[in-house]
């Protein structure tokens, strides 16, 4: 991965959509990173949400992924473009807190689970994963990868002149 573009570290609720290289890092635990790439346009970028919805929504803000998809609608329009132009790449929902039990799926060893929806989710990472899936596929993007749930971090590196995205997963102190 080229080190020569600038480098925007998101954290909690931020999001960034860029026409220029860029390349876009961060850290998550129960949260959702969702990096979106138009190939032939080459442009794109990454949100990191928080929570999958909140009762009122009189502002629509990047912590939610219901609110950010609509953050997202108003940019992919800004630019010509349409949401199944993009290819989209979910990870995050780890369940970081291991002693709390589950009727999802995302207390197990670390796996791809993309296509394991539950419907009686307990905690914010159940049910951040299924609010990353069903906003992608609400909207109707192309979902090109997916590495939710698991109980481990992970540090996404994506560069929105490529679509190059890098994941590495393990405990925090393993990443710092």
């Amino acid at each position: 991965m080229t080190h020569s573009a600038p480098v925007k570290v998101l954290m909690p609720g931020d999001y960034q959509f860029s026409v220029q290289p860029l390349r876009i890092q961060t850290l998550l635990g129960s949260c959702v990173a969702m990096v979106f790439w138009h190939p032939k346009k080459r442009i794109g970028g990454m949100c990191h949400y928080v929570l999958p919805t909140r009762k009122s929504n009189a502002d629509n803000d990047a912590r939610y992924a219901d609110e950010f998809m609509r953050i997202l609608l108003k940019e992919i329009e800004k630019h010509g473009t349409k949401p199944r132009e993009y290819q989209v790449r979910l990870f995050g929902a780890a369940n970081m807190f291991r002693q709390l039990k589950t009727t999802c799926a995302d207390t197990g060893p670390d796996r791809n689970q993309s296509t394991e929806l539950c419907h009686s989710c307990v905690n914010v990472s159940c049910r951040n994963r299924i609010a990353a899936i069903n906003e992608s596929r609400k909207y109707g993007f192309t979902v090109v990868e997916a590495d939710l749930g698991g109980t481990v971090y992970r540090y996404v590196d994506f560069m929105v002149g490529t679509g190059t995205t890098l994941v590495r997963k393990a405990q925090l102190a393993a990443l710092l």
